[in-house]
């Protein structure tokens, strides 16, 4: 509830934004590459620490660290290929 995350296709970028709490309006936090492109699915981890991004054009996903104060993401250097991922669904580990 204190962060937006927007994948932006044509600039190849995911774009953070907070929220201020007491008027709901949003503020530009960060714009950060996509590291592909025409990022279009995007998910983050149930624990809020790690998010995916996958690129349907350069058929790669890869993960950022969620900073949980600021929302920002820093790119872990993990570049997966993939074909042309473009959900993400978390499965519980038994």
């Amino acid at each position: 509830g204190k962060h937006v995350y927007v994948t932006n296709r044509g600039a190849n970028t995911i774009a953070v934004y907070g929220i201020d709490q007491a008027t709901g309006k949003l503020h530009e936090v960060q714009n950060i590459s996509s590291e592909g492109d025409f990022p279009r699915g995007f998910a983050l981890d149930p624990t809020g620490q790690y998010a995916f991004a996958g690129n349907q054009k350069s058929n790669n996903f890869v993960v950022y660290r969620v900073d949980q104060n600021t929302g920002r993401l820093t790119f872990t250097g993990e570049n997966i290929h993939v074909s042309s991922p473009v959900d993400f669904a978390f499965v519980p580990a038994e």
